[in-house]
């Protein structure tokens, strides 16, 4: 079962495009990266008189560089799956629709050019060139994901919740030269940072993963239909349901220890009020 394609007016090509990118989940993740930079990393950092690896300028770079990653992932998962996605939620398929094949492709090569340019620049700034290859290593990742790991069991879940903590964890490597200078300097004000930076990305993992083993239980008719051994294809729903609530228990555990660490610490309260 493949789309159709046919000529496609302009504003259906506009509206087809925000979709096919998914720009409400970018802004997410420009926001996410964001805040921890700016209200965390750099209030703890500069709080102590050590300079940002990354300026405004560069920090938008690097905003920019995983929001094209992220984009990327989006665009060669609905490639690759057309087939699924029209039995899953054939309202929702762009591919053929909104946007040619051919078209999605070119659009895709040019995020991957622009994206390792900025990766490559961004990681001469900051005086570590090996952290360019983790853009194209994360554009492979995700092809692998979107061709073979998520239609495995569990697989496919891990690596997707594993990027959502990694869009966390990229402003721990690309700051951690002032990181360990804080440490040096403040060695308590540097704990509380990293407890509250790791608790962050452990909440991104968490959340991202029950998600997924949810949305794959929603799937679970169109996925069965093509092939695909999802965690609720191979073990059935009601499994999957159990598998679900780890996370889903973590999470909570997670943001309720979160809540009495800070209130221990008087953080809570005082920020409230």
């Amino acid at each position: 079962m493949r789309p159709i394609e046919k000529d496609i007016p302009v504003d259906a090509r506009g509206r087809a495009l925000l979709r096919l990118l998914r720009l409400p989940n970018l802004l997410i993740v420009l926001l996410t990266q964001t805040l921890l930079h700016q209200g965390l990393i750099r209030s703890f950092l500069e709080g102590s008189g050590i300079p940002l690896s990354l300026d405004s300028l560069h920090f938008g770079m690097l905003g920019l560089a995983t929001a094209l990653a992220a984009a990327i992932g989006y665009v060669v998962n609905d490639l690759l799956d057309v087939e699924i996605d029209l039995r899953n939620r054939p309202s929702e398929v762009v591919i053929g629709r909104g946007i040619s094949v051919s078209g999605a492709l070119a659009l895709m090569r040019g995020l991957f050019f622009a994206g390792v340019l900025l990766s490559i620049y961004l990681a001469l700034h900051v005086g570590r060139l090996p952290l360019a290859a983790l853009f194209p290593l994360a554009v492979a990742l995700l092809w692998a994901y979107a061709r073979w790991l998520k239609r495995m069991p569990f697989w496919g879940n891990l690596l997707v919740s594993g990027f959502c903590a990694g869009v966390v964890a990229l402003l721990w490597l690309a700051e951690v030269e002032g990181i360990g200078r804080l440490q040096g300097l403040q060695p308590a004000q540097a704990l509380f940072l990293e407890v509250v930076f790791w608790a962050f990305a452990a909440l991104a993992f968490l959340a991202n993963l029950f998600r997924e083993i949810v949305k794959d239980m929603e799937d679970r008719e169109g996925d069965a239909a093509v092939g695909a051994r999802t965690l609720p294809v191979v073990l059935g729903l009601e499994s999957a349901r159990r598998w679900a609530c780890l996370p889903a228990g973590l999470l909570v555990l997670l943001m309720v220890w979160g809540t009495l660490w800070l209130y221990g610490r008087g953080l809570v309260w005082s920020s409230l009020w």
